[in-house]
C-alpha cells in the first residue's frame, strides 16, 4: 500500500546511484551536513503527506526525487556490477557532505592534514571543487578519504550543524564510506588507491584491531612496489605521482622498503588562484609562500628521520629475534654485535639532529596566540617528539638487554621520556595536542609508564612530581579520546592500574596494545607494581621520606641540564 501511495504522489525509486548531497529535512532547525538521513526524502509541496505515510506505515525503501549531481566527482566506473552498486548505495557511499560542510572539512584538511601528509595534488583537488568540475574532477574514493582524514580536526560547531553528536561518530561514518568503496574495488587507479590508503591510515579506532594504521600502510607499500614507486630508477612521473612517492617516504617507521627521499624540488610552492583562496578564506597556506616553504622543509626533515626510524625498528627486531639466543648461549659475541649496531644507529640519529635547520629550535608557545599562528610550531614540536621517541626507543631497548650494572642507558631513556612529557604538556597547555595525528597516543604510553614508576617509588618528591605529570598525561589522553578511541583504551588501562582495579602477576595479562609499546623490563615492572599487595609491602619496607633534587630515580641520577634537543 505504501508503494502505491508513493507512486500516486510521484516519488520514484532510484534505480541507479547518483553522487548527491544528502537531502536534509528543511523543517529541522539544525539543517545541513550529511548525518540527517530521512527514510523517505521529502518532496517539496507533498512533504507533509510523505511524513504522514512514514508515520502510518513505517519506513519504506529508500526513495529520492530530483537528486543534485556533483559535477566535480568523477562518473560511476563502468566495471562495477549492479549488486555492488546496490550495496554501496545502501551503505551511503554515494552521499557526500553538503557544500558548506564539505568546504569546512576541506579547510580543516588544508590546515591540519595536508602539511603532515602532502599526498595529493592539492591545487588540482581544490580547483575541481571550487570550479565545480569545470577544470577537472576528483575520485569519489579520494574525496571521501579527504573528508574522513579532516573530520578529526574540524570545529565542533560544524559537526553539530551537520547533525553529528561526536567527532567519533563522523569519523566512523566517513571512514566506513571510504572503506566500502575500497573493499568493493570502486577505484582502479592505483595512484588514487595509494593516496586514499595513506589518508585511511588516520583510522585506528580499536587498539587490538588487525586493520589498524599499519595494515593500511602495508597495503599502500605493496601498491607502491607494484607500480614502481619504490624503484629509484623510475623517476619519470607527473607531479601527482611524485607526491605519492614522497609522502610514502615519510612513513618508514614500519621497516618497509626504503623509498627515494623527498627534496625541496618535489614541492610546488605557489599562491593558489583567487577563487580557491576566496572559497577557503583564512587558510594561510594558500597564499603565504614562506609558510609553504617552512612546512616543506619540516616535512623533508621528518622524511629523513623516518628512514632512521626504520633502522631503529630493524634493531628492535634483531633484539627480539636474538633473545632466545642470548639465553641459550654464553658468550660476548651477541652482546658485542648488538652494541655495534646500537652505536651506529645512535650516531645516525645525532647526525640528523645536528644537520637540521637553525629554525628547528624548540619554539616558545603562547596561550594568547591564535591557533593558526602556532601551527608552524606544532610541526616542529611534532618532529621533535618523534625524534625523542625514536631516541628513547633505542636506549630503552639497550637498557632491556644490558646487565643491571650498566646504568647509563637507563638514565638516558628516562631523561628523554621526561623531555617528551614536557613537550606534550606544553602543546596541551596551548590547546594544540589535538592537532597531532593518532601516533601521539602510542608515543605517550612509555611516558605514562615512566610516570607510573615514579608514583610507585619510595621517595616523596619523586612521587609528587610523578603524580602531577601522570595526571597531566591522563588529561591529555582524555582530550584525545574524543577523536581517537585508542586514547580512551590507554586512559582506561592506566587509570585502573593507578586505582588497583586492574592487577596481574605476569606481563602476558597486560593488554596487547600496551605490550607492543613497552620493553620486557617495563612490562615486568608494570605488572609487579600494579599488584596492590606487593606494592603495599614494598612501600612499608621503604617508607616515604623527603629527598633532595639530586636524589636518584631507581638508582639513577638525572642531569636536567643535559638537553637532548
Amino acid at each position: 500500500m505504501l508503494c502505491a501511495w508513493q507512486e500516486a504522489i510521484g516519488v520514484r525509486e532510484v534505480q541507479t546511484p547518483s553522487i548527491v548531497y544528502p537531502l536534509s529535512n528543511p523543517n529541522v532547525k539544525n539543517f545541513g551536513g550529511m548525518a540527517h538521513n530521512p527514510s523517505v526524502d521529502l518532496t517539496g509541496p507533498l512533504d507533509n503527506l510523505v511524513t504522514e505515510l512514514n508515520d502510518l506505515f513505517g519506513p519504506g525503501p529508500r526513495f529520492a526525487s530530483s537528486p543534485r549531481y556533483l559535477p566535480f566527482i568523477q562518473e560511476l566506473p563502468a566495471h562495477i556490477p549492479t549488486e555492488k552498486i546496490q550495496f554501496l548505495q545502501a551503505k551511503g557511499a554515494f552521499e557526500v557532505p553538503d557544500q558548506a560542510f564539505a568546504t569546512e572539512l576541506i579547510r580543516s584538511f588544508i590546515d591540519n592534514v595536508y602539511p603532515f601528509l602532502p599526498v595529493i595534488d592539492l591545487e588540482a583537488f581544490l580547483t575541481a571543487f571550487c570550479y565545480n568540475g569545470t577544470f577537472g574532477k576528483t575520485s569519489l574514493l579520494l574525496f571521501h578519504a579527504v573528508m574522513f582524514s579532516s573530520a578529526a580536526f574540524v570545529d565542533y560547531e560544524h559537526l553539530r550543524r551537520a547533525g553529528y553528536r561526536s567527532r567519533k561518530e563522523i569519523r566512523e561514518d566517513l571512514f566506513l564510506k571510504t572503506r566500502a568503496l575500497y573493499d568493493f574495488d570502486y577505484e582502479n587507479d592505483r595512484f588514487v588507491l595509494i593516496q586514499a590508503l595513506l589518508l585511511m591510515s588516520y583510522w585506528h579506532e580499536t587498539p587490538d584491531s588487525p586493520k589498524n594504521c599499519q595494515y593500511w600502510l602495508h597495503i599502500c607499500c605493496s601498491f607502491s612496489s607494484s607500480i614502481g614507486l619504490q624503484d629509484p630508477i623510475k623517476q619519470e612521473m607527473d607531479f601527482d605521482h611524485g607526491k605519492i612517492r614522497n609522502a610514502s617516504g615519510g612513513f618508514q617507521e614500519n621497516n618497509f622498503e626504503l623509498l627515494p627521499l623527498v627534496d625541496f624540488e618535489d614541492f610546488e610552492i605557489r599562491e593558489y588562484p583567487d577563487k580557491v583562496r576566496n572559497t577557503f578564506k583564512g587558510c594561510e597556506f594558500l597564499w603565504n609562500v614562506s609558510f609553504q616553504e617552512y612546512l616543506a622543509s619540516t616535512f623533508i626533515e621528518k622524511a629523513k628521520l623516518s628512514l632512521l626510524i626504520s633502522d631503529v625498528t630493524a634493531l628492535r627486531d634483531f633484539h627480539n629475534r636474538g633473545s632466545l639466543f642470548f639465553e641459550n648461549f654464553q658468550g660476548d659475541e651477541p652482546t658485542y654485535e648488538w652494541k655495534e649496531k646500537f652505536k651506529k644507529t645512535l650516531e645516525k640519529l645525532h647526525e640528523w639532529r645536528a644537520s637540521t635547520p637553525s629554525d628547528f629550535e624548540p619554539p616558545i608557545l603562547s596561550n594568547d596566540s591564535h591557533m593558526q599562528s602556532n601551527m608552524p610550531h606544532v610541526h616542529v614540536l611534532w618532529v621533535r617528539i618523534v625524534f625523542l621517541a625514536t631516541l628513547a626507543t633505542l636506549h630503552r631497548q639497550d637498557e632491556d638487554i644490558s646487565p643491571p650494572v650498566e646504568k647509563g642507558p637507563e638514565r638516558r631513556s628516562r631523561q628523554i621520556l621526561s623531555e617528551m612529557s614536557t613537550t606534550m604538556q606544553d602543546l596541551h597547555r596551548c590547546g594544540l595536542i589535538k592537532l597531532l595525528p593518532t601516533t601521539i597516543v602510542a608515543l605517550m604510553v612509555p611516558v605514562l609508564a615512566m610516570h607510573y614508576e615514579d608514583i610507585r617509588s619510595g621517595y616523596c618528591s619523586v612521587q609528587i612530581i610523578g603524580f602531577q605529570n601522570f595526571y597531566r598525561c591522563l588529561t591529555m589522553l582524555g582530550s584525545l579520546g574524543d577523536t581517537y578511541s585508542s586514547a580512551n583504551a590507554a586512559l582506561y588501562f592506566f587509570e585502573n592500574a593507578l586505582d588497583h582495579t586492574w592487577s596481574c602477576h605476569s606481563p602476558e595479562k597486560i593488554p596487547t596494545f600496551i605490550q607492543d609499546l613497552l620493553t620486557q623490563r617495563e612490562l615486568e615492572y608494570l605488572a609487579r607494581v600494579s599488584d596492590h599487595q606487593e606494592w603495599a609491602l614494598a612501600a612499608n619496607a621503604s617508607p616515604c621520606s623527603s629527598s633532595s633534587p639530586q636524589e636518584p630515580l631507581f638508582g639513577v641520577t638525572v642531569d636536567k641540564s643535559d638537553n637532548l634537543w
